[in-house]
């Protein structure tokens, strides 16, 4: 219809997989059919304004690794063996999102929710040798229950005859991950929220841009209290940008990263600093040299932190840190280089 649509289908598919034992002369033979359904629906009240909705089904068969029921013992402390009785894991996804603009002010608004539900989800059976301690031996075998859901939202506000712009946004996430430890049913729930205000401005031939956000993460274990630990991470950012006479510009970028909640030695802030002058040749300004500085503080790492089942881990790895280049860019075209086209 004019205003809005409706989809659906339905797909059936069958799996057959076998598996043959030389050294036992045995068969695994398995057989699965699914159906799986699909719907959307998309509502255009006006050409400013969309709201759709969609749900979907996939189904995801195991590896050979994971079905066949050899130990793989190249690490003696941690025996993996598979597990022929896996069944495909179906997964139901839940997508609904609202989009709002208006041309003439410049004006957006956009909210969505994602939610994904798994039946049969592969994951991690664990049993840990109390005599040999660090030794474990693990299976994959399917649970219920596994879900993830996200909701995010964000707009764009012109102001001051859209001189500047204000970038409002945030994203809230939950994940609810079960395991077996120890023939225990493991629940980890996780939950963080992100905020996030950027400040946007643009006068003929300058740009500058400032953001901060701020990042909330608490996740809870059903066995392990040790893992019940909140934590959080904090981020500004700031750029500018010129145009000079000559076809010279000048940009320059920096971040400042902030952890808390960590372990000791983790509670890590640093400040990557980048910047970049360049100068257009040719009528066309197709010809870019440019001269960049990545890191000039030399500060630049990576400071994550992963919660998994009953495991906490928190790393830090020294990556790519302070270099200069030169580049030089060629376009092949016949007109003027765009602004936009430009790669900083």
């Amino acid at each position: 219809k004019k205003k809005y649509t409706i989809e659906g289908g339905l797909r059936v598919r069958t799996i057959t997989i076998q598996s043959k034992n030389i050294n036992t002369d045995s068969i695994i033979h398995q057989n699965f059919s699914n159906l799986l359904p699909r719907f959307t629906f998309v509502y255009n009240p006006t050409q400013s304004k969309r709201i759709a909705f969609h749900y979907t089904t996939t189904a995801t068969q195991p590896s050979i690794n994971n079905l066949q029921p050899v130990p793989n013992n190249t690490n003696p402390n941690r025996i993996v063996m598979g597990n022929p009785n896996l069944r495909p894991s179906y997964t139901h996804k839940f997508d609904l999102n609202l989009n709002f603009w208006n041309a003439l002010s410049g004006r957006y608004f956009y909210t969505g929710i994602e939610t994904r539900i798994i039946n049969n989800d592969f994951v991690n059976s664990t049993s840990y040798d109390p005599i040999n301690i660090g030794s474990m031996k693990s299976q994959t075998v399917n649970i219920n229950g596994n879900a993830t859901a996200g909701l995010y939202g964000g707009a764009g506000l012109p102001i001051y005859k859209k001189i500047i712009t204000l970038n409002p946004n945030f994203n809230g996430f939950f994940s609810k991950q079960s395991s077996v430890i120890n023939n225990q049913i493991n629940t980890t729930l996780n939950r963080n929220i992100t905020g996030r205000l950027e400040t946007y401005i643009s006068k003929d031939s300058i740009e500058f841009s400032l953001w901060g956000e701020y990042t909330y993460s608490s996740p809870v274990s059903s066995i392990s209290t040790v893992s019940n630990k909140p934590y959080s991470t904090k981020a500004y950012f700031g750029s500018f940008r010129i145009t000079l006479p000559g076809h010279f510009k000048i940009y320059t970028e920096a971040t400042y990263t902030m952890n808390g909640q960590r372990a000791n030695g983790y509670n890590i802030n640093y400040l990557i600093w980048n910047a970049e002058i360049s100068k257009a040749f040719l009528k066309t300004e197709n010809l870019v040299l440019s001269c960049m500085a990545n890191d000039i503080l030399n500060q630049n790492i990576s400071a994550n932190r992963y919660v998994s089942a009953n495991v906490i881990t928190d790393n830090k790895t020294k990556i790519i840190s302070r270099y200069f280049l030169l580049k030089l860019t060629v376009k092949f075209n016949n007109n003027k280089t765009k602004e936009e086209d430009v790669n900083w």
